[in-house]
């Protein structure tokens, strides 16, 4: 489950910042394939059956930083 709250989210978001670190210069947590420790260390960080944030992660992590840049506030209908 997301966090809800700001000492949630300031955790969340060192944890993200402690597994970047430990992840910079490979591609999982074990080394060159993934493990259960990749599996297990993801669903602690994301949940287990959150399909739609998943698939949310995975699309904005499809577009670089410079097209992230460029979008502008929501469409009102």
């Amino acid at each position: 489950m997301p966090p809800t709250n700001v000492a949630d989210i300031r955790q969340a978001r060192a944890a993200a910042e402690e597994l970047n670190t430990t992840l910079d210069g490979h591609l999982f947590l074990g080394g060159a394939k993934p493990t259960k420790e990749d599996v297990d260390k993801f669903y602690e960080m994301f949940g287990e059956n959150n399909i739609a944030f998943h698939r949310w992660i995975r699309n904005m992590a499809s577009f670089t930083e410079s097209e992230r840049k460029l979008w502008g506030p929501p469409e009102t209908q």
